[in-house]
């Protein structure tokens, strides 16, 4: 081209060998301070001539040649791979550039075309062959082709769990094993029959045991429910008390209610050694004494301000002829347990003459004085009660709600 020529255009060619060096050179000369607006196409004609890229035209349209067209420009792949080359080798680059998007061909689902390989071992539409009858379909309805399609399939006989063995193709099934075999399976089937009713007689004796079992546990339960409800509402303690003559009334404070031992003459006539309750409350409890290796047992009292509950009677005279009939030694060491379920308010007196400093509470025991002397503390001690003026229970609950009686 001659030097008045105003108009660059570019002669196309076929990219040289000199690769991607040639490029390097390029873009060194698109940012040489050499150049100057000055020069003339001529001599930029001849530059890139030198460098095998064959385009000439004016200097100022240079950059955006080397920006969009030029084949020798090393470019970065526009997919984010961190790869470059020359802008010539783009579409080469591209057919194997693993961030590419693509798409499945069977299931249309897209992807970047790293990935399109191990979709393959998956993609429900891919044309499979089938292992029986090399018939082909998607992936997808391999299993439901096999388990009730394919006439070539292994298939188990409907009576297998009646015992029998076969195998076949699904397109002998029906048409000949089930024909041939009508005789073989009725038989299964009355075996199965007969074995089935000694296993559910079985069934039935089990059955029967787990019920009885059942009723066991209801029993038990219940047993034990009524175990909870008699636990103390207010717990149990324990008391140790020294009584060193027949005299001595000792006292101490259990459940915030104070107490009173003593032997005393009863209006019956016999003396006895009572539990006196000094509050104005009436109380629900159970009480242990244990005396010289006996223990004396109280259950259900309901004692109140000035009640006594007897633990052991003896018709005598007085409180130390009492001790002598019990073969007891003075001091005595008794051991007070007290378990109380309920403490209620008392009721309004009923009458003046029942508004009184105390009264008398009879307790529910009975001495056996034929028991052993070494007897462990803990056993409830038994026999049967005496019949001197002893109240009857009837007798008794009187006592306890009118304690003038």
């Amino acid at each position: 081209h001659h030097h008045h020529h105003h108009h660059p255009h570019k002669t196309e060619s076929s990219p040289s060998a000199s690769g991607d060096k040639d490029g390097a050179n390029i873009n060194a000369l698109r940012r040489s301070d050499d150049h100057t607006a000055s020069s003339t196409s001529s001599s930029i004609a001849a530059t890139i001539a030198s460098i095998c890229c064959k385009w000439q035209g004016e200097w100022s349209a240079l950059p955006i040649h080397l920006q969009q067209d030029c084949d020798f420009v090393v470019i970065p792949c526009s997919h984010n791979c961190g790869q470059t080359f020359q802008r010539r080798h783009r579409q080469q680059h591209e057919d194997k550039c693993t961030l590419r998007l693509v798409s499945c061909d069977h299931c249309q689902i897209g992807m970047i075309q790293g990935d399109l390989e191990a979709h393959a071992l998956s993609c429900e539409m891919i044309p499979t062959s089938c292992t029986s009858c090399n018939q082909t379909l998607p992936r997808a309805r391999l299993a439901h082709h096999l388990d009730d399609i394919c006439p070539e399939a292994l298939v188990s006989c409907e009576y297998a769990a009646f015992g029998c063995l076969v195998r076949t193709p699904r397109r002998d099934m029906q048409h000949r094993h089930m024909q041939e075999s009508r005789d073989a399976h009725m038989a299964l089937m009355l075996r199965n029959m007969c074995s089935m009713q000694g296993h559910m007689a079985q069934l039935s004796s089990t059955i029967t045991g787990l019920e009885q079992n059942v009723l066991a546990l209801q029993a038990e339960n219940a047993a034990l429910k009524a175990s909870v409800k008699k636990q103390p509402k207010y717990g149990t303690r324990v008391a140790v008390l020294e009584m060193k003559k027949t005299g001595d009334h000792p006292t101490f404070i259990m459940h915030g209610i104070q107490w009173e031992l003593s032997i005393e003459k009863l209006p019956t006539g016999k003396v006895a050694l009572g539990l006196w309750c000094r509050s104005d409350e009436i109380v629900t409890c159970d009480i242990a004494v244990s005396c010289s290796g006996k223990m004396y047992r109280g259950k259900g009292w309901r004692a109140s301000n000035g009640s006594i509950g007897t633990l052991k009677e003896v018709a005598c005279k007085n409180p130390k002829a009492f001790v002598r009939e019990c073969g007891w030694t003075l001091p005595l060491m008794l051991r007070v347990e007290i378990s109380v379920f309920d403490i209620s308010p008392p009721p309004p007196p009923a009458s003046a003459e029942a508004d009184c400093s105390h009264g008398l509470l009879w307790g529910a025991l009975a001495y056996n004085q034929n028991s052993p002397a070494a007897a462990q503390e803990g056993d409830e001690v038994q026999g049967e009660p005496s019949k001197n003026n002893e109240p009857s229970e009837h007798q008794q609950q009187a006592l306890v709600a009118n304690p003038t009686v």
